[in-house]
């Protein structure tokens, strides 16, 4: 699962996301913005390999992320 938040407009959400929260905190509403938390859903394309790890690795952009839940079927 891999969950991401906005800043900004549900145009700029994730493709195949699911907003599944929309909510403030203090510097989001000096800007009169919102914060969305999305989830997505991967499936692993290789279900018999034992994933031993997650590495969450930035694309050096002005975007930020945030790992809130990760669950494994």
């Amino acid at each position: 699962m891999q969950v991401g938040g906005d800043w900004s407009a549900p145009e700029y959400a994730p493709e195949q996301a699911e907003v599944v929260w929309i909510g403030t905190n203090p510097f989001a509403n000096s800007l009169h913005w919102s914060v969305w938390l999305y989830r997505y859903t991967w499936s692993n394309p290789h279900p018999d390999w034992e994933i031993s790890h997650a590495d969450l690795v930035s694309a050096k952009t002005e975007a930020s992320y945030v790992l809130m839940a990760m669950t494994v079927e």
